[in-house]
């Protein structure tokens, strides 16, 4: 707004002092108000600035012959009037537009739409950074590790970190046909951060479905969720050859509920490729169902088998470092190296 106009809408001559400026002021600011109270007692809406006569809608004109209000006049106009007229009127220079919001501008984005997106969805996106950080990792071990001819895993609220090396040494001590034992694992928790939780669950998952695990270690609850999907062999007839007591671990005998095609255990790829056994006859009839001819190894959904041995006394375990309430031992469903595997209960059943 120019001073000429300001000058209009207040309704003072070019050469006002600022004493006759603020006087104008005061008596259209007093009327204003008695205006408002007027309206306000006559139930009439005060923000309503057409006039009530039939269909012309047209504002009223204000009591200074200039813009329009519910109250007879724009008061915001005369107000920015006197603001003009005394030099109270400060220029806002819109911000210029900074690095970030260049750089959004160059891919067609706008930087108020992009900061309520990364806000209300700033968790959603943090848990796929850390799933792909995960995943990251895994590749990463499984690429740049040594030629491993065993691997085992930890799976469940176990503390295998420190044991690493120490196993490892061990195993290639006690068992001449392992020459280079992998180990891996991942932390389980329900009791984990969301984002940790759905990181190791990740892990898990890549750990399983790629197929190069042969003996997982497991907890309790992991043990029977992993056994329940079929990813374990049945040791009905392996745990009497490693002279397991089978009626100490009946609370380990489970029926599979679905069998997830893992690598190497049957489905479309054929059967499962690890050593058959034909010491007694498959199925539940002979008390047992090892590695049956259709090479599902006891894992057909309904039948109740034995998938785990308890190894939580070990003392190899145990004397390596690895934490655990309990410890449960599984041979995975296509392990193609039954052997090593048979060796390696063995070895922690001493």
């Amino acid at each position: 707004m120019d001073k000429d106009e300001a000058r209009r809408i207040l309704g003072v001559p070019e050469n006002a002092s600022r004493t006759e400026i603020e006087r104008k002021y005061a008596i259209l600011l007093k009327k204003y108000r008695q205006e408002m109270h007027h309206e306000m007692q006559e139930g009439q809406d005060p923000t309503d600035e057409t006039d009530e006569g039939p269909g012309n809608g047209l504002p009223r004109e204000s009591a200074a012959g200039h813009g329009t209000t519910g109250a007879g006049f724009d008061f915001d106009a005369v107000t920015e009037a006197y603001n003009t007229l005394m030099g109270y009127e400060v220029e806002v220079r819109p911000e210029a537009p900074g690095k970030i919001a260049t750089f959004l501008k160059r891919f067609g984005l706008d930087e108020k739409k992009t900061d309520n997106f990364l806000h209300y969805y700033k968790y959603h996106i943090l848990v796929g950074i850390v799933a792909i950080i995960a995943i990251v990792m895994v590749i990463r071990s499984f690429v740049n590790r040594p030629s491993y001819d065993f691997n085992i895993a930890f799976f469940g609220r176990i503390y295998y970190y420190d044991a690493v090396e120490t196993l490892g040494d061990r195993i290639k001590e006690e068992i001449p046909i392992i020459e280079e034992p992998g180990i891996d694992g991942t932390y389980l928790s329900d009791d984990s951060p969301g984002e940790q939780q759905y990181a190791m669950e990740m892990k898990a998952m890549t750990l399983l479905y790629a197929g190069e695990i042969d003996v997982f270690i497991l907890d309790r609850p992991t043990y029977e969720r992993y056994a329940k999907m079929g990813a374990f062999m049945s040791l009905d007839e392996i745990a009497p050859r490693l002279g397991v007591d089978v009626s100490a671990h009946q609370d380990l005998v489970l029926a599979v509920e679905k069998i997830d095609e893992l690598p190497g255990s049957g489905g479309e790829d054929g059967p499962m490729q690890g050593r058959k056994t034909d010491e007694s006859p498959a199925g539940d009839a002979a008390g047992g169902a090892g590695t049956n001819a259709e090479g599902t190894g006891g894992r057909q959904p309904g039948g109740k088998h034995l998938y785990g041995i308890y190894v939580t006394g070990s003392s190899e375990l145990r004397e390596a470092g690895v934490i655990a309430e309990d410890l449960i031992a599984a041979i995975f469903a296509g392990c193609q190296q039954q052997d090593k595997a048979e060796e390696f209960l063995r070895f922690l059943l001493k």
